[in-house]
């Protein structure tokens, strides 16, 4: 009976007064099925009490349904938001090394640089020393007795530049 009770109770949307009507007509259809004709009071007060029991038993059990919902929902909501909470130090301590990262290339950065000045300013005077030299070997051939054997002046396209 517990089973049909649920099933009236959770149709939508759900009438009081018609559930009530359905359970005075099954009470007077079951009294008339077992050959009485006549309405019996008793019978269906009997009815009604067994009914109001049924449905306070049916209220407790959701009741406690409901109370285990609530109490699984808090736990979870307690867990999630301690999840929340470590994702957010995990991000600060991201962020932290991030910037830690981002410090130490910076600086990597800024040595490079300063190696590359140096190491430019030890090439500029050594590939000028290196250009000298090429120009003096040059002059020291065109100055010498015989023919001249340097492509700079025996290729045209060369000596024209």
């Amino acid at each position: 009976m517990m089973q049909q009770y649920l099933k009236e109770l959770e149709q939508e949307p759900f009438d009081p007064e018609e559930f009530v009507e359905r359970l005075a007509w099954r009470t007077v259809e079951s009294n008339r099925e077992d050959g009485n004709g006549i309405f019996d009071s008793v019978l269906m007060h009997e009815t009604f009490l067994q009914a109001i029991k049924d449905l306070q038993l049916l209220l407790d059990r959701q009741k406690k349904k409901c109370e285990k919902l609530e109490t699984l929902c808090q736990e979870e909501e307690a867990n999630h938001w301690q999840d929340i909470s470590q994702l957010q130090e995990k991000n600060k301590a991201t962020v932290n090394l991030f910037q830690e990262l981002d410090e130490r290339i910076n600086y990597v950065a800024t040595k490079v640089i300063h190696l590359g000045d140096q190491l430019e300013s030890v090439n500029t005077p050594r590939s000028r020393a290196v250009e000298a030299q090429k120009l003096m070997n040059y002059f020291a051939e065109f100055l010498s007795p015989g023919p001249l054997m340097v492509d700079v002046f025996t290729n045209k396209a060369q000596v024209i530049k």
